[in-house]
């Protein structure tokens, strides 16, 4: 599914320190995608937004929308519909976005809350009961006293958005140098963000800092948060996720994935709202404008052709390489104790791995195909060329040759810079607390402040216990990547091993080590760290002074890049201005385009897909998984017409974040609910085309069907159909 999970947006970072705004960390190691200026000067007046700028061949930077600049002279000339003021308003208040992962939206007078079912899994575990299995079962609450709160889950509605740009540039103005700049940015934002929350006297309110055109803009978005959301409806698994992986980033599919909440107001009662979107029961037809409102989380369709070669040769394939190998050891682990890894649900953490490698290894086609990466070298090229035929301009172009000579750096570190990720969210629970303890300790000798040390002690003390069996899989993955970032004739990969695989090194050293366990964390803190002979911290001490010299050599080229990316930025919003999209960043945006299908295989796919399509799916494999139909689904239910519409595609843009977006028709009722993207579709991280990708949506038909019929969601209908 086209999920923006928290631990995947940060798998590039986790080795130079923690992500606070998952849709503004973008890739692993240096050529990033947005930065400040160094000594930026007052924004020239953009370009004004104009249909007849808008050509083919210039929606390679896709549709993504901004709503304070939305296109409206295209929409008109493309679908003759102009949205006013009000009807943008609406689709900015009815949207949602969905934790820190996807999008929703209100759907409902009373606060009903439409997302993915795959969005919801790692939610629904939260509020399970002794005895229960939503995977199995699924879940309707038959009155609303039976509706559950989630903990930690919320939800934040868009409320404002305001040019802050020229409030960072001063702040910036006269800095100079890479790291300062970075600093002085990122410093900018923090007291911008703190001192517009703070003026607005409420703490629902919350206040973000968007950088956009990759530092050309910066804008304030203000959110209002909903914490009190509480579980609704879920489908079975095996409706909400028919076809497992097998069938994710495919089409044509027959999911129902789709689940619905409620946002209940500070004093318990469901909230009120007038702003939400109706249901529409007539659906939509082939050829209809549609739009998608989401939260697109990061696309890197503004970088230069070298910043997507290193992703090509270096970035992707050390991602791909690590996640394999996690899925490898949750699904050993999985074998070797399958009651305890359904308890940790376990298969939620492979889905997501197996979700993220998927959508990896199609970006990674994508940038091999000379024809997608060819237009992407014209684009550039056409760019140099409107650089060339404006003198004020022209010396800039030595931009994107200064970005190359940085990533001509970078792919010389290559990937040995992933030998050790110390994150216990994506690998060992023993490794991670030994890597924070060794931080630990140095930055205490280093006499840090007593409150970094309190903030580093305690995401150690944070760190929970895995077990036995999967540390063991887990360390000997680490080993792993080790040994694959740094070659097996490295001396430090041949001194780790001794002669031994990575399974018997993990075995060996969780052995010797008390770190394990969590309960032994705080004595080690207490004492001297640096004295002990406990075998992950000698693992740790032995490994960081080779990674450590890698990473701060990153860290600096990062900031190399950050700085040149942002002049780029510039430059490329002086001859373009908004007439481009920004690339994604986790924010709203509106996003257009039509139902239709495509070929493929020979063929051609339809729009739509029905509940017939469903059944022949699943008696074409003999009903085995994860074609599987849990027990209601088995037989047809009474009531159901099986020619009912279940999901469709469209030629709207979209990506990782965009899971549980509407899909609304002009009238801003939901026609669908935007979950996945064929596979043809992956490329589009770093260029859209519509020729054959196409956003998968769940159809609002199927949705109304399916809670009629075989669950009997009778009051969740009469809600959504207004009454």
């Amino acid at each position: 599914m086209r999920r923006a999970s928290l631990s995947l947006f940060c798998l590039g970072t986790l080795w130079l320190g923690a992500c606070s705004h998952p849709a503004q960390v973008a890739a692993p190691v240096p050529v990033p995608r947005s930065a400040p200026v160094s000594a930026p000067a007052p924004a020239p007046a953009a370009p004004a937004i104009d249909s007849a700028a808008l050509r083919p061949g210039r929606f390679d930077a896709g549709k993504m929308w901004t709503f304070d600049h939305p296109p409206l002279d295209y929409f008109q000339e493309a679908y003759g519909f102009r949205p006013d003021s009000a009807w943008l308003a609406r689709a900015r208040l009815g949207a949602l976005r969905f934790a820190t992962y996807c999008s929703a939206s209100f759907v409902s007078s009373r606060g009903l809350v439409l997302t993915n079912h795959h969005c919801s899994r790692e939610n629904t575990g939260k509020v399970l009961r002794p005895g229960e299995n939503f995977d199995s079962t699924g879940f309707f609450a038959a009155t609303q006293a039976d509706e559950r709160r989630v903990p930690e889950l919320f939800v934040e509605q868009l409320l404002s958005i305001a040019d802050v740009t020229a409030e960072i540039e001063t702040a910036l103005r006269g800095v100079t140098g890479d790291q300062a700049v970075a600093q002085a940015r990122q410093g900018a934002i923090t007291a911008l963000e703190e001192r517009l929350g703070a003026a607005a006297h409420d703490t629902t309110i919350r206040v973000e800092v968007v950088t956009l055109y990759q530092g050309a803009e910066y804008s304030a978005y203000t959110y209002r948060r909903y914490n009190d959301v509480r579980l609704v409806f879920v489908p079975e698994l095996g409706m909400g996720y028919f076809g497992g992986d097998d069938d994710n980033f495919t089409y044509p599919r027959y999911d129902l994935d789709f689940s619905i909440y409620r946002v209940y107001d500070d004093a318990g009662r469901p909230l009120a709202t007038t702003n939400y979107f109706r249901m529409s029961g007539a659906g939509v037809s082939a050829g209809d404008p549609v739009f998608v409102v989401g939260n697109p989380a990061s696309t890197s369709r503004l970088e230069t052709v070298a910043q997507l070669t290193y992703s090509r040769d270096v970035r992707l394939p050390a991602i791909v390489g690590i996640l394999n190998s996690r899925i490898a050891a949750l699904e050993a682990f999985e074998r070797e104790e399958p009651a305890v890894a359904a308890a940790r649900r376990t298969r939620t953490q492979i889905f997501g791995y197996a979700n993220s490698v998927k959508a990896q290894e199609g970006q990674l086609a994508g940038l091999r195909d000379p024809v997608l990466f060819g237009r992407r070298a014209a684009g550039e090229a056409a760019f140099r060329a409107q650089l060339t035929r404006r003198p004020a301009l022209a010396a800039q172009a030595t931009l994107i040759d200064s970005i190359a000579d940085v990533v001509r750096d970078v792919s010389a570190i290559g990937p040995r810079v992933w030998g050790f990720i110390p994150s216990p969210e994506l690998g060992s629970a023993t490794l991670g607390r030994a890597a924070m303890i060794v931080r630990y300790a140095n930055a205490k000798a280093a006499g840090a402040p007593a409150a970094q040390l309190d903030r580093m002690k305690q995401g150690a003390l944070e760190i929970g216990n895995k077990p036995l069996a999967l540390e063991r899989r887990l360390v000997a993955a680490q080993i792993g990547d080790l040994v694959r970032a740094l070659g097996g004739s490295d001396t430090l990969v041949v001194a780790v091993l001794g002669g031994r695989t990575p399974p018997a090194v993990a075995a060996d050293l969780l052995a010797h080590t008390r770190l394990a366990d969590s309960a032994n964390v705080e004595a080690f803190l207490a004492g001297d760290p640096s004295s002990s002979n406990d075998a992950a911290l000698s693992y740790v001490r032995r490994v960081t002074p080779v990674t450590g010299p890698l990473r701060d050599r990153a860290r600096g080229l990062s900031a190399r890049a950050d700085n040149l990316a942002a002049r780029l930025g510039r430059v490329r919003f002086d001859v373009y201005g908004r007439t481009l999209p920004p690339d994604a960043t986790f924010t709203l945006r509106l996003a257009d385009g039509r139902v239709t299908g495509y070929p493929y295989n020979g063929t051609w796919a339809p729009p739509f897909t029905t509940f017939y399509g469903l059944y022949e799916r699943s008696a074409a494999v003999g009903g085995r998984a994860p074609w599987t139909l849990p027990p209601r689904w088995k037989r047809p239910p009474a009531g159901l017409d099986l020619g009912t519409p279940l999901d469709l595609v469209s030629t709207n843009d979209i990506i990782g974040g965009n899971s549980g977006s509407p899909l609304l028709n002009r009238n801003l009722e939901v026609v669908g609910l935007i979950f996945d993207g064929n596979i043809e579709s992956l490329p589009s991280e770093f260029m859209y085309t519509d020729e054959r990708a196409r956003a998968v949506s769940v159809d609002v038909r199927g949705i109304l069907a399916a809670l009629k019929a075989p669950y009997g969601a009778t009051r969740i209908v009469a809600e959504l159909n207004g009454r």
